[in-house]
């Protein structure tokens, strides 16, 4: 079978909407969704929408963390909106509550077994899932993930793409689908071949521009999710 790995879509439903269509390009079966969904940008009704009718395993991102605080704690919600814009506002109003909850309830890790593969899903670092383990981090970090019981260990968080190889362990980053901070214009994502247990990363454009048009009209003002759709912004979001 097929499975496509995606992570950090963050509410970028243009880019979703192309790595979909080629993902059945491809023939996937399923989709393994490393948390961050939400957060930045403004289509999660939309990208909630789009996942419905795919076969899905999704874990808890910091952002889904950050909208449940603003739900939680409304106090919160006006700084988190002059950092990272509105598209938290947004989801708030727009998500019904059983959507809310769901998104808050997703669990932080995952561990799944496809065709005798065993694969662990983290959104950052296995014992934080707050830690960036970046593709030139030190490697006694990728040895301390070579420890988890898994032949495939999946992380996201750093929205760069990563293999690395422990013994007969795999680690990958797929990559952020929704703002990939190397190259403007794609979305990052990996292909998983349970029959061969070949990775193929994915590289697929879509329209930057339709983005860029609903940050005018929601944070015209919020250089950083500008810069941030096309290289490393200044302040490293979260």
């Amino acid at each position: 079978m097929r499975i496509a790995i995606l992570s950090d879509i963050h509410g970028n439903g243009t880019a979703l909407k192309a790595v979909l269509e080629e993902a059945k390009g491809h023939g996937v079966e399923e989709l393994f969704i490393l948390g961050d969904t939400v957060g930045y940008y403004y289509d999660i009704v939309e990208i909630l929408q789009m996942l419905s009718s795919w076969k899905t395993v999704i874990i808890k991102g910091n952002h889904e963390g950050m909208l449940e605080r603003a739900h939680k704690e409304p106090a919160y919600l006006p700084e988190l909106t002059e950092w990272l814009g509105h598209s938290y506002a947004l989801a708030l109003w727009n998500l019904e509550e059983n959507q809310l909850y769901h998104l808050f309830g997703l669990p932080q890790e995952r561990y799944e077994e496809r065709e005798g593969i065993r694969f662990a899903l983290f959104h950052g670092a296995p014992w934080d899932p707050i830690r960036y383990l970046y593709p030139d981090g030190k490697e006694d970090l990728f040895d301390r993930c070579g420890e988890v019981d898994a032949d495939v260990v999946l992380l996201g968080h750093t929205h760069r793409p990563l293999i690395s190889i422990r013994g007969e362990k795999l680690i990958l980053n797929p990559g952020s689908v929704g703002q990939a901070r190397n190259r403007g214009g794609v979305a990052h994502w990996m292909l998983y071949d349970t029959d061969n247990r070949v990775v193929t990363p994915q590289e697929t454009p879509y329209d930057i521009g339709l983005v860029l048009e609903q940050i005018k009209r929601n944070d015209p003002e919020n250089v950083l999710l500008r810069d941030a759709l096309f290289k490393t912004p200044r302040r490293e979001p979260l």
